[in-house]
This record gives C-alpha cells, sequence and structure tokens, in this order.
C-alpha cells in the first residue's frame, strides 16, 4: 500500500491573524497515521499518470469525453480536523476534502460506471438517514424490541488489494469480457493508490 500524503490549508482567523487551533492537533495526527506533508510536485505527477492511463482505456470513457474526466488545476487533497470536544482529551476525527484532487471526476464517472457493470443489490445498504428512518418505521413495534447501533472504527480503510480482488471476482461473476474487466482493474488501481 502507498503512503499516504496529506495537504492541508492553514487558515488564519480573520480578526487576530493567527492559526486556528485546530492545526495543533494535525502534526500528533500526522506522525501517528504515518502521513507525509506533502507538495504540489505529488499532486502534479499524480495528475500525469491518471492521464496516461485514460489515453490507453477507451471503452469506459469513450476517446472524445477524455478531457471531462480530468480536474483543472488539481490540488491535493485538504486535511481538516473535527474536534471530538465531548470526548476527554479532545481527539479529532480526520475529514478529507478530495474535491480538487486530480482522479475527483473520473472517481465520480467511474462509481455510476461499476454500478451499470456490476449491479450491487445488498438490501442491507442505506442511502442516507431519511432511508433508515423510513426502514425503522416499516418494523413492527413489539415489547422488548431493541436497537443495536454499532460504531464503525475503520470503515473506509479496505486494504487496496482486497478491493482489487473484490471487482475483480464481481467482473468474473458478471462475465465481462476481459477488456473490459482489465480496463475497470487498471482504473480501480489508479483510484484506490
Amino acid at each position: 500500500m502507498k503512503k499516504l500524503h496529506v495537504h492541508f490549508n492553514e487558515n488564519r482567523d480573520k480578526k487576530s491573524g493567527k492559526f486556528s487551533d485546530h492545526l495543533n492537533y494535525l502534526p500528533p495526527f500526522i506522525t501517528k497515521s504515518g502521513a507525509d506533508l506533502s507538495d504540489q510536485s505529488v499532486t502534479t505527477k499524480f495528475q500525469r499518470e491518471l492521464r496516461n492511463t485514460l489515453k490507453e482505456r477507451k471503452m469506459l470513457t469513450g476517446t472524445e469525453n477524455k478531457g471531462k474526466f480530468i480536474k483543472l488545476n488539481p490540488e491535493p487533497p485538504s486535511l481538516g480536523v473535527l474536534i471530538k470536544v465531548h470526548k476527554t482529551n479532545k481527539p479529532i476525527r480526520p475529514t478529507v476534502s478530495f474535491k480538487n484532487a486530480p482522479s475527483y471526476k473520473l472517481e465520480k464517472m467511474f462509481t455510476s460506471i461499476l454500478k451499470s457493470y456490476i449491479p450491487h443489490t445488498n438490501v442491507y445498504n442505506v442511502q442516507n438517514s431519511v432511508q433508515i428512518m423510513r426502514d425503522l418505521l416499516d418494523i413492527p413495534f413489539v415489547p422488548g424490541l431493541k436497537l443495536a447501533s454499532l460504531d464503525i472504527s475503520v470503515m473506509y480503510n479496505i486494504p487496496t488489494e482486497h478491493v482489487i480482488n473484490i471487482i475483480s471476482n464481481l467482473c468474473e461473476v458478471h462475465n465481462l469480457n476481459k477488456t473490459l474487466t482489465k480496463e475497470i482493474l487498471t482504473i480501480t488501481r489508479l483510484i484506490v493508490t
């Protein structure tokens, strides 16, 4: 797995001109997570790799539409923090904004492509809080009924090799041809690493 490179914007308070207090929480988090602070060169290098990969992929993106999957003037993903003020020692919840990242547009497009080629019909998926409320209202109330809520600590830290294997297996199950499967896996590798 590649090392995480992090870029964060140092926001100053408009009145005092001082940096926000939440930035004091970042250096220990970055050290503990094994991430490095990055500069624009990592983003530029990834942007080049992204363009070259898209030049070679014709089935998924078409030949005339490649530009709409490339972010102009990309920036590294920005790291921010939310301080959990209700907990002892005020730990942080890191937030990462990928809105300006080079692969943001491609990732959005790729999500819809995967859904069209590999439909996912898991009935246990929840779209949003409104859906879960509707689903809960459909459950008949019985005295003694209990609802459990679980706190997932590593929901998005799925090892890259597992993602690749899962998508490869799904392509096989859905009988996708080898060329299409290869393109899907190539773009998946690019996005998740």
